[in-house]
């Protein structure tokens, strides 16, 4: 799956304007492999996706559905996240809460130590 990258919240993509998705799943000549858990991108969704690169210009999103959340406007402006799990549930419930907008998740993401390596939304 290709993605348009609107913006970078945190980490690098170097200068793409498109990424590659990569995920294990799909079809392929008539067979399929799915799971709960797995990612699906809808056509011309808008998505926040915490992604790490496996090689050269290719990324998955971390933790599979953990780490993709669609972007919605609410009645009054605001740009919301949810989550899709896709069937999956994590193991020991969730372990931290995520801001419930856009707007919160750029705030937090300002006000966390940065890491060295690791994942870029």
């Amino acid at each position: 799956t290709e993605m348009e990258v609107l913006e970078v919240l945190d980490g690098a993509v170097g200068s793409r304007s498109v990424v590659r998705l990569t995920a294990p799943g799909g079809t392929k000549d008539g067979v399929s492999l799915d799971y709960a858990g797995r990612p699906r991108f809808l056509p011309g969704s808008e998505n926040v996706v915490f992604l790490s690169e496996r090689r050269a210009g290719h990324y998955i999103p971390v933790a599979l559905t953990q780490g993709d959340f669609q972007v919605s406007t609410a009645p009054d402006g605001r740009r919301l996240l949810r989550r899709d799990r896709g069937g999956a549930e994590p193991v020991g419930g969730e372990r931290r809460s995520l801001p419930e907008d856009l707007a919160g998740l750029r705030q937090s993401l300002r006000l966390r130590p940065r890491s060295r390596g690791g994942s870029s939304p």
